[in-house]
């Protein structure tokens, strides 16, 4: 499988973080912002208004458009990334889930997915409007679609300082980590 990585660059201080990630992933780099950063190969967008999905569809529905890559996975740019594993096998979508307060979490710090998984997210009639938390709306369109998601030990993206994950981010709360395999958000 052939896997693109992308990173949303929505502020000024990302710009070095993502000209490494650009310098160490590229060819199979993209960046979605609607700066001008002089660098890479950029997917341009209008604004950088997280306030509705309209925020991750827009990625979606570039990568779609792509032929080359079967896997996308989407990573932020202060995440650490010791090394980039493979999405797991015989699941539509891959990373980190957690329930939260606000229900399910699917952490946008890094998320994989299949072609196929984009194109139901994308065709989801309820997964529309505004969004206070994108993980958490993202979450709700995969358990309406009951795309098979897979919680991956590799990806930590609420852990402790020691993490031994592949791709690592501080937690802020406490958030129960949940073990590692296929899960029903239910």
């Amino acid at each position: 499988m052939n896997t693109l990585i992308i990173a949303n660059v929505w502020s000024d201080k990302e710009i070095e973080k993502v000209e490494i990630l650009n310098d160490r992933f590229f060819p199979n780099f993209r960046i979605v912002t609607n700066m001008d950063i002089g660098f890479g190969t950029v997917w341009k967008v209008p604004d950088s208004s997280k306030n509705t999905v309209e925020w991750t569809k827009r990625f979606l529905r570039k990568f779609m458009e792509t032929k080359s890559f079967d896997i996308l996975l989407k990573i932020d740019p202060d995440i650490t990334i010791k090394s980039v594993p493979e999405m797991p096998v015989d699941c539509d979508i891959a990373g980190d889930f957690r329930i939260a307060p606000v229900g399910w979490i699917w952490f946008g710090g890094c998320q994989y997915y299949t072609k196929n998984a984009v194109a139901r997210i994308l065709a989801d009639p309820l997964y529309i409007g505004k969004s206070h938390f994108q993980d958490a709306e993202l979450a709700k369109s995969v358990k309406r679609l009951n795309l098979r998601a897979y919680n991956m030990s590799e990806v930590d993206m609420w852990g402790d300082d020691d993490s031994t994950a592949e791709m690592f981010h501080p937690r802020r709360t406490s958030m129960k980590r949940l073990p590692s395999g296929i899960i029903m958000l239910d």
